[in-house]
C-alpha cells in the first residue's frame, strides 16, 4: 500500500457486501498531525476526483452507480485535529453522496 503520504495514489478499491463501491485510505503507524494533516487532505482531494471525475468507473466498471464510501484505515484512533480534517471533508463530499467513515485496526 502506497499509504498517507502518497497523495496520487488510491490505496484500495473494494466492493462492500451492500454493493457499496469502497475507496480506502490506509494510514499505518503513529499520527504526527504537523505531517498527517496536510498529507491527509491531499489524498481526500485524490480520492474525490477519482470518484467524481470518472476514474473510479473507468478502473472498475462495475462499480458504475454504486453509493460511494471512502474510509480511512488507522491503526491508532484519528487525534483531534484529524478528525476536524475529516469532519470538513464529509461535509464537502455529503452533497455528492459520497460517506466518509473511519476505522481502527492495531494491526496497521
Amino acid at each position: 500500500m502506497a499509504g498517507l503520504h502518497d497523495p496520487e495514489v488510491v490505496d484500495l478499491v473494494a466492493e462492500e457486501a451492500n454493493g457499496t463501491a469502497l475507496l480506502v485510505i490506509v494510514k499505518e503507524g503513529r499520527w504526527d498531525v504537523d505531517v498527517d494533516a496536510p498529507a491527509l487532505r491531499a489524498r481526500l482531494n485524490t480520492y474525490a476526483q477519482f470518484a467524481l471525475d470518472g476514474g473510479l468507473y473507468s478502473h472498475y466498471p462495475h462499480l458504475d452507480r454504486r453509493s460511494i464510501t471512502i474510509r480511512l484505515d488507522s491503526s491508532t484512533p484519528p487525534p483531534t485535529a484529524i478528525t476536524e480534517v475529516l469532519s470538513i471533508a464529509e461535509a464537502k463530499l455529503r452533497p455528492y453522496g459520497i460517506t466518509l467513515t473511519t476505522a481502527v485496526n492495531p494491526q496497521l
